[in-house]
């Protein structure tokens, strides 16, 4: 089952679809824009921006949200006949954009901001008010939020330098415990990709090519092979060289579709769709420099390659 390109966003990193309206924020970080999905017209355009690769779009429609990688976020209404912007400005160096996420009904962002120490503020960002609310600080680094459909709980799942191992726990809207973080076990060192799906967590085991599969106790059950080109480093007593170790194919994001029992694994070269039954690859795309972000649309991925550009991919039948 090969992937079938049923869609391209030419120059953008994520794009963001409600029934009527589409988002898309630039590769370049300086440009996002929202416009009918039939009629092609223009709702909104906010340009010369600064590192906003983010947008996010209220099921009601009645407001994008936009942030990046710096200390700013955008709300931005949509239901006026000119849309107004009101500007956010948190304290703390920097927001890791990719881990934030909107609650289900778009009444709030989550969002962790890096703070000085190398630890995380939970920030919640209310959509119509401005307010910001800080939910926790932790001396760890918060690596992805999301909300959870079937447990009707948000889960974040971060690392913990001083143990070397990654943590996930569950939340509801205002209250975040670091008390009730759960370990992923055999973690060691702490795998950089970590992502929930269907009931457990899947990690990325660099030692053994492979991915860990860890149920909500955070034991580890059994293990996934990924394809067997993805973190193949050349032996250094071989003396290769320099270009060798740029040439390598390295993981850069995990997703899972557990209604398809599906993973999605990009790298620097792919994008690799693989059975969670088994591991077997069921489809891959290459690219050249590879893709960066993945989420989805219904059962379709939504892939942002390096080089810009967001494609969405449907598995052939």
């Amino acid at each position: 089952m090969p992937f079938q390109c049923v869609e391209r966003f030419a120059r953008a990193t994520t794009v963001a679809f409600t029934e009527h309206l589409c988002a898309s924020a630039s590769a370049s970080g300086r440009r996002v824009r929202v416009w009918e999905r039939e009629s092609g017209r223009e709702i909104l355009l906010l340009d010369k921006l600064r590192y906003m690769y983010t947008c996010f779009l209220t099921p009601d429609e009645s407001a994008c949200v936009v942030c990046g990688t710096v200390n700013t976020v955008l709300l931005c209404s949509l239901g006026e006949e000119k849309p107004a912007v009101q500007k956010i400005v948190l304290k703390g160096d920097e927001g890791p954009d990719a881990a934030c996420c909107l609650a289900p009904d778009g009444s709030a962002l989550y969002y962790p901001m890096t703070t000085g120490s190398l630890g995380t503020q939970v920030l919640k960002i209310d959509v119509r008010s401005g307010e910001v609310r800080s939910l926790c600080e932790t001396e760890t680094m918060v690596r992805w939020l999301s909300w959870i459909p079937e447990r009707e709980q948000y889960l974040l799942l971060g690392f913990d330098r001083a143990r070397e191992q990654n943590y996930f726990l569950w939340f509801k809207n205002d209250r975040i415990d670091m008390r009730a973080r759960v370990f992923l076990q055999e973690d060691a060192r702490g795998s950089l990709h970590v992502i929930y799906g269907g009931g457990c967590l899947y990690a990325e085991r660099r030692a053994e090519k492979a991915l860990g599969e860890y149920d909500l106790e955070g034991r580890l059950t059994r293990t996934l092979p990924l394809p067997a080109s993805i973190n193949a480093f050349p032996e250094p007593r071989e003396n290769p060289p320099p270009e060798a170790y740029l040439r390598t194919e390295i993981l850069h994001t995990l997703l899972c579709d557990s209604a398809q029992n599906r993973l999605y694994v990009a790298t620097s070269n792919a994008v690799y769709a693989l059975s969670t039954r088994d591991g077997a690859q069921l489809a891959a795309q290459k690219q050249e420099f590879g893709y960066l972000r993945l989420a989805l649309y219904g059962h379709d991925l939504l892939a942002s390659r390096f080089s810009g550009g967001v494609e969405r991919l449907r598995l052939a039948k």
